[in-house]
């Protein structure tokens, strides 16, 4: 029996999931069941659900010109899964506050 299964039995007026890697076919059963539930830090285009999220580009952004503006210039990005609607964001953010500076990303 999974977790997903195991809180349906408890039969809760409503979920809030934060949801990690790239499967999410119990989220759409979910939805299909019409469970009331709420994405903290991912968005799924394919999953029309509510959801709440981090500006994970700009707080890439920013982190990563705060270290430039520091003085530092030999950045490094340690990335979580690569097909993340997050990980996608964060890494734009870094690339971005490198390209602003010109520093090459190596």
């Amino acid at each position: 029996m999974t977790y997903v299964e195991l809180l349906r039995r408890k039969r809760l007026d409503g979920y809030i999931i934060m949801p990690v890697g790239t499967k999410y076919d119990h989220l759409k059963q979910m939805l299909e069941d019409k469970l009331s539930l709420v994405l903290l830090d991912r968005s799924f285009d394919e999953l029309n659900a509510n959801s709440v999220v981090v500006d994970n580009y700009q707080g890439a952004f920013e982190a990563v010109e705060h270290l430039i503006l520091s003085g530092h210039t030999r950045i490094a990005i340690i990335q979580g899964t690569q097909e993340t609607f997050t990980n996608t964001q964060r890494v734009k953010g870094y690339r971005d506050a490198l390209a602003k500076y010109n520093i090459d990303v190596k």
